[in-house]
């Protein structure tokens, strides 16, 4: 081994009482929010890994967020796998889009230009310090993958007519609802952990499937569920930069699980997660360590023009009554102003070891995909964060445009985004089948 070595850090994103969150105003923070990640050099090639407790990038702010970090990590900025947590207490940073509209848009507040710009700043500049060392020389590589039990299950219920009857919110009450199966969902959390050379883990990273939240809508703040997980896993291995990201969750929630209370919610299934990470943590098997390679894979979005066209999402978009609700028209707009950018949807893949892969994937796919992505490397072990650019919304298969229901119209492509997307990651993993 060439010599690997890895710094973590963690920048504080908690917005002051009166900044605007994704759905309202933070009156207090819960709890903390940051963003968290690590830097690996393999003596050619250094990458970060970094996870944000924030509901989404989107457009141009996701691509300033990743040049800042790349420039303090001295490093490419393709090289910056960068994704977001997802909770729905905490921040959508401004485009510039989305900035040149905000006076069309009262009833959705967003950051002021101030705040939005001392995020990039209190990112960049904990990568900055973390750049300037001291880094932890890395000996070993290891890995963990466990069941969770009791805490995801797909919220898209459908009928033996093959339709959509109902939805699984995230804070699911309806004991109906909740006797319905799990469904579709990948049970397994896993973890990649870095050691140090005395055999101690100085960093891992943590991989679940699921919508992180069970405790929104209070206008405070929160990291919510993953955040109190955390902290239970820090105490299982004190000491080491642990880091929390969103599988390919489009469609799953906590829904079967959840409780009346808010406060029940975050306590007892944030206990049942963070006891998986723990888990994981005791049951590290050492791996391989190889070279550090990212490779990339990208397929064009098959745009549905009959339902995302400027007219219809500025109609929607003057339409707008809550807060929050202008966020899909803002963004699909955003597309279509500079649609031959964003038309190519991309996927990474970052091996850290001849058996060892993290993928990144973007926005909020469902998770057949991730099951499909582990499908064609099923002896490797093959980790992936969703929540990358935020800007197409929902990535769902061709059978959910049949059955109906959310995901097909929260975001703008049409069923031939199933065959595209599979190829694209079919391509991206093409030697470890």
């Amino acid at each position: 081994m060439n010599g690997l070595k890895l710094a973590a850090f963690e920048a504080d994103l908690t917005p002051p009482p009166g900044e605007a969150l994704a759905y309202g105003i933070n009156r207090r923070a819960d709890s903390r929010i940051y963003a968290r990640g690590v830097l690996l050099d393999g003596g050619r090639t250094r990458v970060v890994l970094a996870a944000a407790e924030i509901i989404g990038l989107y457009g141009d702010v996701y691509d300033v967020w990743r040049r800042a970090i790349a420039a303090a990590a001295k490093c490419p900025a393709k090289n910056v796998l960068l994704h977001c947590v997802h909770q729905h207490d905490s921040l959508i940073p401004p485009s510039r889009y989305r900035f040149r509209r905000a006076p069309e848009c009262p009833k959705s507040p967003q950051l002021s230009p101030s705040f939005t710009r001392e995020l990039v700043a209190r990112v960049a500049s904990a990568v900055r310090k973390a750049a300037r060392g001291p880094w932890t020389r890395i000996a070993k590589l290891a890995t963990a993958e466990g069941r969770a039990a009791g805490l995801a299950s797909n919220r898209r219920l459908v009928g033996r007519d093959g339709k959509l009857f109902a939805m699984r919110w995230s804070m699911t009450s309806n004991p109906n609802l909740q006797r319905e199966p799990v469904g579709l969902i990948d049970p397994l959390v896993r973890t990649v952990a870095f050691l140090d050379t005395r055999g101690r883990v100085a960093a891992a990273l943590h991989y679940y499937a699921t919508h992180p939240m069970g405790a929104y809508g209070r206008e405070m703040a929160s990291a919510d569920i993953p955040g109190v997980a955390l902290a239970h896993a820090r105490q299982a291995c004190p000491g080491a930069a642990q880091i929390y990201f969103t599988g390919c969750a489009g469609d799953i929630t906590f829904g079967k699980h959840t409780f009346a209370s808010k406060t029940k919610n975050l306590r007892v299934l944030g206990a049942r997660l963070g006891a998986a990470l723990a888990k994981n943590l005791s049951a590290l098997r050492e791996v391989p360590l190889g070279s550090l390679k990212v490779s990339r894979a990208a397929f064009d979005l098959p745009l549905d023009r009959a339902r995302i066209s400027r007219a219809k999402m500025e109609k929607r978009l003057r339409a707008a009554e809550t807060s929050g609700a202008a966020h899909f028209p803002l963004h699909m707009l955003e597309m279509l102003e500079d649609w031959k950018r964003w038309r190519r949807v991309e996927l990474a893949r970052l091996d850290l070891g001849p058996g060892t892969h993290v993928l990144a994937f973007p926005a909020e796919t469902v998770v057949a995909y991730q099951l499909f992505a582990q499908a064609c490397a099923p002896e490797h072990f093959v980790a992936i964060a969703g929540y990358a650019q935020g800007l197409w919304g929902y990535l769902p298969t061709a059978q959910m445009f049949a059955e109906g229901g959310y995901e097909p119209q929260a975001g703008p492509s049409t069923p031939d985004l199933e065959p595209r997307y599979k190829a694209a990651i079919a391509d991206l993993l093409k030697d470890l089948g």
